[in-house]
């Protein structure tokens, strides 16, 4: 398939992703009392952690898509260490990643119930960690970094229906809660991540105390995460050491600081393990992923 034409289709994905949350915002007009369906707004400057990957992350993606013709190619060049003459091996990673297969262009649901992403939601992650996959590790770090001051500067549409709520000092705020069966996508990162690498890490230690690891090792790969013994090894030491600094981090005051040094540490932990296994083994550990945190409820701080 010609280049252009890949790269087209990516465009369309990533504005699709924008005009859902501009559709949705027209299509509930239910009122505006206590119990209305609405549509929330997250306030990426006060919120910045709170932001769902695949908001984070489009305008990026559509940056590299169009390399030097995009008017905010130089920021992101000057940020990261990207060049112009990177572009082609950029197209290259795009391209592949939106000719990636098995995507939904719909609501379908795995055989466990979890619903897919949509295609443009789905090519959107999938670009960001193939960039984050194969580009030297400081350009890699240089890019998220970039992407964490661009949320700052700008506020996101939910394109998931909230709920007007009543507020104790009068009027209402609209509020988003999104689950990890329904919309993965749109629960925080570090959210996620964090929860997986404690599941991941209890665990292990708890058969290391018993002497049962080795038993532990088998059953999780036989049941959970059909990987190679050594990427196991690495992603219950990257959860183990994850974990670690977490807990560190969350003995200081809980403010939106804190939260953004969680978030990065547990992205951190999140871009190790990409690195560390092979790519089909990568999308075995977020089908995993998907499945261990499919019942999490994370309440995004919308409309304060």
């Amino acid at each position: 398939m010609d280049y252009n034409v890949r790269i087209g289709r990516l465009a369309l994905c990533v504005t699709l992703v924008g005009l859902s949350a501009v559709a949705l915002r027209g299509s509930l007009t239910q009122g505006s009392q206590a119990g209305a369906v609405c549509v929330g707004t997250l306030d990426g400057a006060k919120f910045p952690s709170q932001v769902p990957a695949v908001l984070a992350w489009s305008d990026a993606v559509e940056t590299i898509r169009a390399g030097p013709s995009s008017s905010t190619w130089t920021a992101l060049a000057d940020a990261t260490g990207l060049r112009g003459d990177d572009v082609p091996s950029l197209g290259s990673i795009v391209a592949s990643a939106v000719a990636a297969p098995n995507q939904s262009t719909g609501p379908v649901r795995s055989p466990s119930g979890i619903k897919m992403d949509s295609a443009p939601t789905a090519h959107v992650l999938r670009v960001r960690d193939e960039l984050l996959r194969v580009l030297p590790d400081d350009v890699a770090l240089a890019l998220e970094d970039w992407v964490a001051i661009q949320v700052t500067q700008r506020s996101y549409d939910i394109a998931v229906p909230g709920k007007l709520v009543a507020l104790s000092t009068g009027g209402t705020r609209c509020r988003v809660s999104v689950n990890g069966r329904e919309h993965f996508s749109f629960v925080p990162d570090g959210y996620v991540w964090e929860f997986y690498f404690r599941i991941r890490a209890s665990a292990a230690k708890t058969m290391e105390e018993r002497g049962n690891f080795t038993a532990h090792l088998k059953v999780l790969r036989e049941a959970h995460v059909p990987i190679s013994y050594e990427e196991l090894a690495a992603l219950i030491a990257i959860a183990k050491e994850t974990t670690a600094e977490v807990d560190v981090l969350r003995q200081s005051p809980d403010d939106e600081f804190v939260r953004v040094a969680l978030a990065k540490t547990v992205l951190t932990g999140r871009r190790r393990l990409m690195r560390a296994v092979s790519a089909a083994s990568w999308q075995t550990v977020l089908a995993d992923v998907r499945t261990a945190t499919a019942g999490t409820i994370y309440d995004l701080p919308t409309g304060i």
